[in-house]
């Protein structure tokens, strides 16, 4: 099983720290090609990829920080978000993160690398410079992926 309780997925990584842990994060609302390579420029940076998945009761404040660009609500539950991830090869581990930002997730899971779009490099929103600060915290990285795909689910959906 690759959707993992918050709490035993820490303590699974904890016992894998040899190997490098890599973690994406966001809404997931429809997979398209631009989280394929998100996921794929993360993961040539770790061992172990791990996805972490905001819930549906957080999406609108997440969209509204500007730290999750598209729809303001979930289209797709939170649960099937999960499976549609975990159903991935390239990812291992896939978690719904009980925090309406990343930050917490980070300090509990400690991954080595956390990366975000680099649609977030030039002006990141508060939610991922308090992300990027936890990471650095404890000696990761900040990864902005090289993505020459950008979709708007939004706009996907209007047109």
């Amino acid at each position: 099983m690759k959707i993992l309780p918050l709490e035993y997925l820490a303590r699974l990584l904890t016992a894998r720290r040899l190997l490098t842990v890599g973690l994406a994060h966001g809404v997931f609302n429809m997979l398209h090609a631009g989280h394929l390579r998100y996921f794929q420029a993360t993961r040539a940076e770790c061992d172990v990829l791990v996805v972490g998945i905001t819930p549906d009761r957080f999406v609108a404040e997440r969209q509204r920080a500007g730290d999750a660009p598209g729809l303001s609500r979930a289209i797709v539950p939170e649960d099937l978000r999960a499976e549609m991830v975990a159903a991935l090869t390239i990812v291992d581990y896939v978690v719904i993160d009980e925090h309406p930002h990343p930050a917490p997730l980070i300090r509990l899971l400690q991954p080595d690398v956390f990366a975000k779009g680099h649609e977030y490099e030039a002006a990141p929103p508060p939610a991922v410079l308090e992300a990027q600060t936890a990471v650095e915290a404890y000696g990761g990285r900040m990864l902005f992926t090289p993505a020459d795909i950008v979709f708007s689910v939004s706009a996907l959906l209007q047109d």
